[in-house]
């Protein structure tokens, strides 16, 4: 069997409330606001980015990825 990289990216998010005349005026007041002051909205979301093959290292023993051990210290 091979071994696969698998890279994803998580996706948070967060909401705060504030007081403003315009869309634009919230955006820049939002903007400038520390970010410990927004709250997680309790929705997430993960995507996977990438999937590459990762090759067994010189001298691993693994026939058909049984018995690798690729990526352990010695």
């Amino acid at each position: 069997m091979k071994t696969f990289k698998i890279t994803a990216s998580s996706i948070s998010y967060y909401t705060l409330e504030l007081e403003a005349e315009t869309e634009e005026q919230a955006y820049m007041m939002a903007k400038e606001t520390d970010g410990a002051e927004f709250a997680p909205d309790g929705v997430g979301d993960w995507v996977i980015v990438n999937v590459e093959e990762k090759p067994h290292e010189e001298g691993c023993p693994a026939v058909d990825g049984i018995g690798c051990r690729c990526g352990e210290a010695a």
